[in-house]
């Protein structure tokens, strides 16, 4: 015998609804894929359910979270065995930063014969996922008069003009320091960084607009540069002493250093996640920081993940380093656990020299590939159709199955207006950057190689 369950789904500051069945056997993570299909929500985030209706506590989790004590994974939690009655009442949270909530609810538990199909039976209202503001929407007026109160913006202030705002953009000032205080600073940092600070500190403003962020805010961080909006422009108070900036000593072996940090970079984020020890051995396999001791590449790893450039963590023993968020790194590691008998892949010569060198998905043709299909098919604006692209290639990392990945980038396409023909066209680019693209649950493997040798052995085994 089999169980039956009537759920009422029902968003709280809407109240839009879904009623859906399901059977008993199928965990909360089922559960959660069919609400989000029942209101067409893209999966890219991470949900909670709880018993006791308190968000954030206890409770069943993302299978990809970072569980804390006393909190479930989501796959590992069947309908039937939380002991369901009803009019029992659950809450389901799903994006924990736009933080949609909604009640689930047990609207009957049935004995069947045979276990049913997943299905919705009653829907009520509509919600956007990611609903646009229209400046013509009277609500456009309220959120604005509350967007300038929080910046504390009078309007009738007369001490603005257009005279005030710079067409230069970022302006620099260089505040005088001690050079041995900058050169305690510049030493703790990655050479990454230290980059970052010669470019401001030399007022090359052509370079200073090319920046990287993490790295910018890594040298804020340390104190050498402070950003300051004034109403006469954006400035960047930058600390600079009497010597040149390739004077100081941390800065002789700047451009091999940068080097070794971007190998070490490009390789952890085209295998998602890996020990630190397997990442040592493949420096020197290839040669990384050649010019450099173990010992120095162990500290260069200890800065990129001192100063956010990278992350890591420690499990059974071993130290794992990712250019993910933790949460998500964990969730590929354990993802991994379904997927045994991968080794890490090997690169041919040109991508491991467009990987070591920090290009991204730029080292695989399939990327470029699929960036020409939008670009100059179908006329998408590069930055969008890179958006898109790196949306398909978290995916694709993560080890969706082919059929959700589809499913995460259907509402995507239609919220940059695609077509229903330019749609069938990029779903076809979209299956293949699925079969080529690497993916870290298969340690850089991609998932046609998986689908090859998984059909290979059935046939064997016929």
């Amino acid at each position: 015998m089999y169980k039956k369950y009537t759920l009422e789904v029902t968003e709280q500051k809407s109240g839009a609804s879904r009623t859906i069945e399901m059977d008993g056997g199928n965990t909360l993570d089922d559960l959660s894929n069919a609400i989000l299909n029942a209101v067409n929500f893209d999966k890219s985030h991470l949900y909670m359910f709880s018993l006791s209706k308190k968000p954030y506590g206890e409770g069943y989790y993302h299978p990809m979270a970072d569980l804390d004590d006393g909190d479930k994974s989501a796959a590992d939690a069947s309908l039937n065995s939380l002991g369901l009655r009803t009019r029992k009442k659950l809450l389901y949270v799903y994006d924990f930063g736009d933080d949609w909530h909604f009640d689930v609810t047990v609207k009957k538990v049935e004995t069947v014969d045979a276990p049913c199909k997943t299905a919705v039976i009653a829907s009520q209202g509509e919600l956007t996922q990611y609903p646009e503001w229209d400046e013509e929407d009277p609500d456009w007026d309220e959120y604005e008069d509350e967007f300038l109160e929080d910046l504390d913006w009078d309007e009738s202030e007369e001490d603005f003009s257009e005279d005030d705002f710079s067409d230069e953009g970022v302006k620099v000032r260089l505040v005088p320091e001690k050079d041995e205080t900058i050169q305690k600073k510049l030493e703790k940092l990655p050479a990454i960084c230290r980059r970052q600070w010669q470019i401001l500190a030399e007022e090359n403003m052509e370079e200073a607009e090319e920046m990287e962020p993490l790295a910018y805010s890594a040298v804020e961080k340390c104190g050498l540069v402070v950003a300051k909006d004034q109403k006469n422009g954006f400035f960047v108070d930058v600390k600079r002493g009497e010597m040149e900036p390739q004077e100081y000593p941390c800065m002789k072996e700047l451009n091999n250093q940068i080097a070794m940090e971007r190998s070490f970079q490009g390789l952890v984020s085209a295998y998602g996640v890996i020990e630190r020890e397997t990442l040592l051995a493949m420096a020197e396999q290839y040669g990384i920081g050649s010019r450099f001791s173990r010992e120095e590449k162990e500290m260069c790893l200890n800065r990129l993940e001192e100063w956010e450039q990278m992350y890591s963590w420690k499990k059974d023993g071993q130290k794992y380093e990712t250019t993910f968020l933790l949460p998500l790194a964990k969730g590929i590691q354990k993802k991994r656990e379904e997927y045994p008998g991968w080794s890490y892949a090997e690169w041919d010569e040109e991508s491991l020299r467009l990987i070591l060198s920090g290009e991204g998905l730029g080292a695989f043709p399939i990327c470029e590939t699929f960036m020409k299909e939008l670009v100059f098919r179908w006329g998408w604006d590069p930055e969008v159709a890179e958006q898109l692209l790196h949306m398909a290639s978290v995916e694709i990392t993560m080890g969706s199955s082919e059929k959700d990945f589809l499913k995460a980038m259907d509402p995507c396409m239609r919220e940059y207006g695609c077509t229903s023909q330019e749609m069938k066209s990029i779903r076809g680019s979209l299956k293949e950057l699925y079969q080529k693209l690497p993916s870290a649950v298969l340690r850089g493997h991609c998932w046609g190689e998986y689908e090859r040798k998984a059909k290979g052995q059935m046939e064997l085994f016929e």
